[in-house]
């Protein structure tokens, strides 16, 4: 099982189910599940994507490292600068949405920031 990066109260047999599936996928499909649940985030949340362009930047850098165009630096870097607009958050929501948007960019660096998303996304 992978380990919980943050404090939240969590379905152990959901998780365990997920992290099975997990295991077995590689980065790229790790990637896309993660950005489709930092879109939902955002969905969530209200958050105008147009308001933050380090989102759309994160994305793209993130879509184009999927397509072999982008390095891993340059999506850690990605989500490094997302990560300064979440600390720049006086809402917890808002804090927390961030997150989830900076660790699924940040998945085409590590996989595991897949499943810290996830975990950011039930918080």
């Amino acid at each position: 099982m992978t380990i919980r990066k943050i404090n939240l109260l969590d379905d152990d047999e959901l998780r365990n189910r997920i992290d099975a599936l997990y295991e077995i996928q590689p980065q790229i499909t790790i990637a896309k599940w993660s950005l489709e649940i930092a879109k939902r985030s955002i969905c969530i949340c209200n958050i105008c994507e147009n308001s933050f362009p380090e989102v759309a930047e994160g994305f793209r850098i993130n879509e184009m490292w999927q397509a072999g165009k982008a390095r891993m630096h340059e999506v850690r870097q990605a989500g490094f600068t997302i990560h300064k607009v979440a600390r720049a958050q006086t809402d917890e929501l808002m804090t927390v949405t961030f997150r989830v948007i900076g660790q699924a960019v940040a998945s085409g660096h590590m996989k595991e920031h897949g499943m810290v998303a996830s975990d950011y996304a039930i918080k």
